[in-house]
């Protein structure tokens, strides 16, 4: 950084999005320097959920709740980020503490910390029928990538039944996730009917991009 070197907001985005995944205790600075400093319309939505995800798993309402309605009221929902960003501000619906965290960790790769904290989620306590849903399919996402395949599989499976009625990418996900092990087994015949599935489901978060997922996996598998 320095006036020798040209303007790249997106790398405070990034490196704030890499802190928030490892659930650091700055990752907030970052988010705040890109929209300060991005003139553009990309990640404004996204930043803003990212923001009020920082201050919910620090204990902050007041801060969650200011970010959370600038995520409604600025910026532009044209990427998947920033619809999806929209949609969860727009729907009042809080996440659940861990399995957010379990989310971050995840998305950052931490599988291990990932796992460790779902396991200290009481199925039980969830009342709630998305957070349901979304136990299972954080669990699916986790186990795959522990080389669990076997429970990877069922809990993909429970994820596409019981959460086909909610309009979330949960199971639209599971599907190409299924589709991807399958493949991987050379079981196209499975393969190709889970990412055939994915394509069915409408009106989902990613859709654009899981869609596109799912296409490529047919095309290799033809």
């Amino acid at each position: 950084a320095g006036p020798e070197y040209f303007p790249f907001p997106y790398l405070d985005f990034y490196l704030g999005l890499a802190k928030l995944q490892r659930l650091d205790d700055d990752a907030d600075v970052y988010f705040k320097k890109y929209l300060k400093e991005y003139n553009g319309k990309n990640y404004i939505k996204e930043s803003y959920r990212k923001l009020s995800w920082f201050y919910y798993l620090n204990d902050n309402s007041q801060w969650y709740n200011y970010y959370n309605q600038m995520c409604i009221l600025d910026g532009d929902a044209v990427s998947d980020e920033d619809k999806s960003a929209y949609a969860d501000a727009k729907s009042g619906r809080k996440p659940h503490k861990k399995l957010l965290k379990a989310r971050l960790l995840f998305d950052g790769a931490y599988y291990e910390d990932a796992w460790q904290i779902i396991h200290e989620v009481e199925q039980s306590s969830l009342q709630n029928v998305w957070h349901k849903i979304e136990f299972e399919y954080r669990k699916a996402r986790i186990l795959d990538k522990l080389g669990r395949v076997e429970e990877a599989k069922q809990a993909y499976k429970k994820t596409i039944s019981d959460g086909s009625i909610l309009p979330t990418y949960f199971s639209p996900n599971s599907c190409v996730k299924l589709g991807n092990i399958y493949e991987r087994e050379n079981n196209t015949e499975q393969a190709g009917l889970y990412y055939k599935k994915a394509l069915e489901f409408n009106n989902h978060e990613y859709k654009n991009s899981i869609d596109a997922e799912a296409k490529a996996g047919l095309n290799r598998i033809k």
